[in-house]
């Protein structure tokens, strides 16, 4: 991971609430959050993409970073998807809700 590119996106709020609390727990940082948002961040995303893949993608992180263990018998990987397809829709029809009032 050494080419390094900026990702930005919107985010819920409390979505950004469970991102720091799990921040604060694995990465502490002295700033208004109280973490280090973008490892964590790395974090959530690396398991994520490992989860959805089966495995078949395991993504390096950080050296300083505690490696995410995610297999098939770990997490029900068809909820994790409906989840997330869940909350896709529902945040584009949000957004495209709020586009044509």
């Amino acid at each position: 991971m050494t080419d390094k590119q900026l990702l930005n996106f919107r985010c819920p709020g409390d979505l950004v609430e469970e991102i720091d609390a799990l921040g604060r727990e694995r990465y502490p940082a002295i700033n208004k959050n109280g973490c280090d948002r973008s490892k964590t961040l790395i974090d959530i995303i690396s398991a994520g993409i490992q989860a959805l893949t089966n495995g078949s993608v395991v993504i390096p992180i950080q050296s300083d970073a505690k490696q995410v263990d995610v297999r098939q018998s770990d997490v029900d990987v068809e909820a994790l998807k409906a989840e997330l397809q869940a909350f896709i829709s529902q945040s584009l029809d949000e957004r495209l809700g709020k586009r044509a009032a």
